[in-house]
């Protein structure tokens, strides 16, 4: 038989997993949940030598599998990565999704659902604080985070946004590079899912001015002011040149997403205009283009 998409879900335990693999069931993946990773190469390839009328009804929706990896105990992967192999050697597209989550986000997640981390669970483990369980853990799954073809910072997620950012990721099933462009404050941190950042705080800062304080880079008088900046125009000129000689050899590599994170102080004023700016001068391009603004209402 033939699997069309196998897609790994791997992560920070607080993340979001469970919301990306609902997401994944409601599009009809097949999804496993779980699993001990050990587990992982004898069931793949039990999968792949059965007949597919043995494992597929006539009314099956796809033949796409999403699997959750495990990292309750501390494994090597390696072997993963010979699966991974193994099911693109047949054809499959194989993605592996990494949901990351800044450490204070988690704590505080975990504290609203008085759920125990899994790795608190262990007996090892017991004594130790919810904070030494995220370190060990982000230590435990650093290879998949490094090998990820796609890293979503659910941070500033609620349940039902990331449900959508995973239907639009899901739909992503070509070899297209897609492209985000994503306003932030330096304030809440740097997003953890950029592949490019740039720090616009050298130029003159909106919030202090009275008029244009309670508006943001949506607004055209707060563009205006920022676009009309003393450098504003040369660094546009600049970075969009660098952007275009980028994005063609990011192509040409097989990357599948590049994500450029635009920074302020607040993430409301001047990171807002230039992300709106920088958006359409790449809309010109024949690729998927997405734009979000990660700390405008903050």
């Amino acid at each position: 038989m033939q699997i069309e998409r196998f897609i790994f879900v791997a992560g920070i335990a607080g993340a979001g997993k469970s919301t990306a693999l609902k997401a994944m069931e409601d599009k009809g993946f097949y999804c496993l949940e779980n699993i001990p990773i050990a587990l992982v190469t004898s069931l793949v390839e039990g999968l792949l030598s059965q007949p597919s009328e043995q494992i597929f009804s006539s009314q099956a929706v796809s033949k796409n599998f999403a699997m959750l990896v495990d990292s309750r105990t501390e494994q090597n992967f390696e072997f993963v990565w010979s699966v991974v192999a193994k099911l693109k050697d047949v054809g499959v597209q194989v993605g592996i999704l990494f949901l990351d989550c800044d450490d204070d986000v988690v704590i505080r997640r975990y504290s609203e659902t008085r759920r125990p981390h899994p790795l608190l669970l262990l007996g090892a483990e017991q004594g130790r604080t919810l904070k030494d369980a995220i370190n060990k853990e982000r230590d435990y799954i650093a290879s998949f985070r490094e090998m990820a073809t796609k890293v979503i910072d659910t941070t500033s997620y609620s349940s039902g946004q990331l449900k959508k950012v995973i239907e639009q990721y899901l739909g992503s099933k070509d070899e297209q590079l897609e492209i985000t462009v994503m306003s932030f404050g330096f304030k809440y941190g740097i997003p953890q899912d950029a592949d490019l950042v740039v720090d616009v705080r050298f130029l003159p800062n909106p919030f202090y001015v009275s008029e244009l304080r309670e508006q943001t880079g949506l607004d055209k008088p707060v563009e205006q002011f920022v676009l009309s900046a003393e450098g504003t125009q040369e660094f546009l000129t600049h970075y969009q040149n660098m952007l275009d000689y980028l994005i063609p050899r990011y192509q040409k590599e097989g990357k599948s997403y590049l994500n450029i994170a635009i920074g302020c102080t607040g993430g409301r004023h001047r990171s807002v205009a230039l992300a709106e700016t920088l958006a359409r001068h790449l809309r010109h391009l024949p690729l998927p283009l997405h734009i979000r603004h990660r700390d405008i209402a903050r």
